[in-house]
């Protein structure tokens, strides 16, 4: 789920949303979702991670004119982009959108219930000066170079050693992995932060690059 070089992480929300399911209404997505299940059990993480691209190719236009048609704002797009959540391989989009929060849930929703999605999620970091109950911790780790699906399937095992269910890669923003700290994860806010400086420490020996940016974001989520 979860959110562009060339595009600052405080502006707009990131939204996070995936539409790659078998049961998917698009008999095309769902026939090369279930092509990129049986890859990715197998072991075949390329194959895996081409699928998963051509899956979100074949909707992005799609995508694209739900938000728009809603009025909302598309600020960065790419559809090249992948989450790993509890050992399921998830194609994903990279998206970032500025307008009403209502409006981007709704759009997200009507895509998402097109497209057999379990669950949306949208966040807008929160200011300086900004107040808002249940606000959340969001982490960015940037690695620094661009990672192939490999590389992801490990980082993603290191993710879950740390305490997190799972991440969104963005592959072609130099590596750049977001975990936010939604209600599922069940961690405090300070369990969070020990947990991500855990995780980088693991990165700096093969990411010496990597960087880490921390915010505090409101979360919403909701199912389509």
């Amino acid at each position: 789920m979860k959110t562009d070089v060339g595009e600052p992480l405080d502006q707009g929300h990131q939204v996070g949303i995936t539409n790659a399911q078998e049961n998917n209404s698009d008999l095309e997505i769902a026939s090369k979702s279930k092509e990129m299940n049986l890859a990715y059990k197998s072991g075949d993480y390329e194959k895996a991670a081409e699928l998963a691209v051509s899956i979100t190719a074949i909707s992005k236009d799609e995508l694209r004119d739900v938000f728009v048609n809603r009025g909302v704002k598309i600020i960065h797009l790419d559809h090249e982009a992948f989450g790993i959540y509890k050992g399921r391989f998830e194609p994903t989009y990279d998206l970032l959108v500025d307008g009403n929060t209502a409006d981007i849930l709704s759009a997200a929703r009507e895509f998402g219930a097109k497209h057999a999605q379990q669950a949306i999620l949208v966040a807008r970091i929160l200011k300086e000066g900004d107040h808002g109950e249940g606000a959340r911790l969001g982490a960015t780790i940037t690695l620094g170079k661009v990672i192939n699906s490999h590389e992801a399937v490990a980082i993603s095992e290191e993710v879950l050693n740390s305490g997190f269910s799972g991440a969104t890669f963005s592959p072609k923003r130099q590596g750049t992995i977001i975990i936010y700290n939604s209600q599922d994860l069940g961690m405090t806010n300070e369990e969070f932060k020990v947990a991500y400086k855990v995780l980088l420490e693991k990165f700096a020996v093969d990411y010496p690059d990597s960087q880490l940016e921390v915010g505090s974001f409101m979360l919403s989520l909701g199912k389509p």
